[in-house]
């Protein structure tokens, strides 16, 4: 039987976090991430999740425990939309770093209705399309693209993989602009040869 999440009143949640919120007043960060576990793991908590996520996620930051800080995001976002937005930057951020954009991308997907800034909505878009595309769900991974600005930081990256995914459906006419324009973006953002020598092999 599903369990249904309790309603809390603002004393309620107040009271739910205050072992928490004493456990850092006191220095005591291991004890402040110990004390949000019974929080995350209970299904009655489920309204507090998305905040319990986002604060373990920023204490195994502090703890420098990337890879877990990340899943606790991912968490976050996937409990709580609205709550974890603000944590969408940090999780890209951390998944960049760490070389695994593939956890983020299927979270993302679910959510890329988010309430951020135009430069990480287009962040979202891209690892979305990511995300579609190793799941060879081609048509879903091109309206994602279509999301990504002009202006965005990913914006190369999403026209090299429109090319890509283009160029696997045999649309070579069609693949060749965005395969130019990624290629020349890169050229002009110092990409290096590697990203350089990808999209040279699609044009060929």
């Amino acid at each position: 039987e599903a369990v249904v999440a309790k309603e809390f009143t603002e004393e309620e949640r107040a009271a739910l976090f205050l072992p928490y919120n004493e456990a850092l007043k006191r220095g005591q960060k291991t004890h402040a991430a110990d004390s949000l576990l019974p929080i995350v793991m209970d299904p009655i908590n489920g309204q507090a999740h998305g905040e319990a996520w986002v604060k373990m996620g920023d204490l195994l930051t502090e703890f420098d425990m990337e890879y877990s800080a990340l899943i606790a995001y991912g968490n976050a976002i996937n409990a709580d939309p609205a709550t974890g937005a603000a944590k969408v930057t940090d999780a890209i951020k951390l998944a960049k770093k760490l070389s695994d954009q593939r956890f983020l991308g299927p979270i993302l997907a679910n959510n890329v209705g988010l309430e951020v800034d135009k430069n990480t909505r287009s962040e979202i878009a891209y690892l979305a399309a990511r995300h579609y595309f190793q799941d060879s769900q081609e048509g879903m991974a091109l309206g994602m693209l279509r999301m990504v600005d002009s202006k965005a930081s990913v914006y190369a990256d999403s026209q090299a993989l429109n090319g890509v995914i283009l160029t696997q459906q045999g649309r070579y006419n069609d693949a060749l602009v965005p395969l130019v324009t990624a290629q020349q973006i890169g050229r002009n953002e110092k990409r290096g040869e590697r990203f350089d020598n990808v999209l040279t092999l699609n044009l060929a």
